[in-house]
């Protein structure tokens, strides 16, 4: 079922808690990106509640690719999504909860890599990355 209150604020601290060791590993701006990859184009995010233009674009690549993992892998709470649900997905949250200038690339090499992975015999790249999903 969804988090409790207090299961949901544990949850939030993890961007900072792996921001933390980031940066006591020498590597500060790497530790930016993670504090801010659940920040928000729209400021609906956290830690800070950061909008467009005040986060930098690396750590929408870290959201994208965050999400999409999550969406993709079972949980102890839902089962994986297909990929092409989560591209789909991805794709309606453009520009609100995801930084729109990631997520048609991150599509775009998601297609590519099917392209690649797919069998010569093979018609269709959807079943395994939801190429027919909106890009």
């Amino acid at each position: 079922g969804p988090l409790t209150d207090e299961e949901w604020v544990e949850m939030k601290e993890h961007a900072e808690i792996g921001a933390r060791i980031i940066t006591n590993a020498g590597l500060d701006d790497v530790g930016h990106w993670v504090r801010a990859h659940h920040e928000r184009p729209d400021g609906h995010g956290y830690p800070r509640g950061l909008s467009e233009g005040h986060t930098p674009i690396e750590a929408g690549i870290v959201a994208v690719a965050d999400a999409y993992e999550a969406m993709t892998s079972d949980r102890v709470y839902r089962a994986a999504l297909t990929h092409e649900t989560a591209q789909t997905e991805l794709a309606r949250c453009a520009g609100t909860q995801f930084d729109a200038r990631v997520v048609g690339p991150f599509l775009r090499g998601l297609e590519r890599q099917a392209a690649v992975l797919t069998p010569p015999h093979s018609t269709s790249t959807s079943s395994w990355t939801g190429s027919d999903a909106a890009t």
